[in-house]
């Protein structure tokens, strides 16, 4: 059977996203690319990122969406995305991410404390029935770092012009900053004209 490719107007993708809960108003300030790419990751899996769950920092930071517990909105302080804004959204690896952040980093430096924690006192080694309550309590570390505001995640990239927050395009940490702001140049400039002047300044905007 042949594949053809579909077509998708801005049009298809307003009503998409509308239908995940943005208001008409957000939606004008979104890029068709950031629409694109939301509209993307809902029909193919394999892209990283929920729609729901980047479209929920969205609704946050326009005022109308719940507390998500990921960190504060950021403003980039180096180029190439000096002078535009970032908010982190939970992707499929965010789960592992943050238990490691809590746990740590890397090699993991607060594990050997829980560890001992659950140890039976005087037991020279941990025992099976020790090991439920060291899971226990690094599964509990995840709620707490939302309790606090201090899940992290990928990024939405987004502009603040007149007061307004304009939604540029998606970004994750491991394709690095300059092919962010390359997308965002080549994809964002004509539709909202101001870009160029807030990445050339870096200064910051609200």
């Amino acid at each position: 059977m042949e594949i053809r490719p579909e077509t998708v107007s801005r049009e298809n993708l307003c009503g998409f996203v509308k239908f995940y809960g943005l208001s008409d108003d957000t939606i004008l300030r979104c890029s068709t690319y950031f629409l694109f790419e939301l509209f993307v990751r809902a029909r193919c899996h394999s892209m990283p990122g929920d729609p729901a769950k980047i479209i929920a920092e969205v609704r946050l930071l326009e005022g109308y969406g719940r507390h998500t517990g990921t960190k504060e909105a950021a403003l980039f302080d180096e180029l190439p995305l000096r002078g535009l804004w970032h908010k982190h959204y939970l992707a499929d690896n965010s789960l592992a991410k943050n238990l490691q952040l809590a746990l740590g980093g890397p090699k993991l430096k607060r594990l050997r404390g829980l560890i001992e924690e659950q140890r039976k006192p005087g037991a020279t080694h941990l025992l099976p029935e020790d090991v439920p309550g060291i899971a226990r309590a690094i599964t509990a570390l995840y709620p707490k770092r939302a309790e606090r505001g201090e899940l992290t995640g990928e990024r939405i990239v987004y502009a603040k012009h007149e007061g307004k927050n304009y939604y540029l395009s998606l970004g994750n940490h491991c394709e690095g900053d300059e092919v962010v702001f390359a997308r965002i140049s080549q994809t964002c400039s004509n539709e909202f004209h101001f870009i160029a002047s807030l990445q050339d300044d870096g200064v910051q905007h609200t």
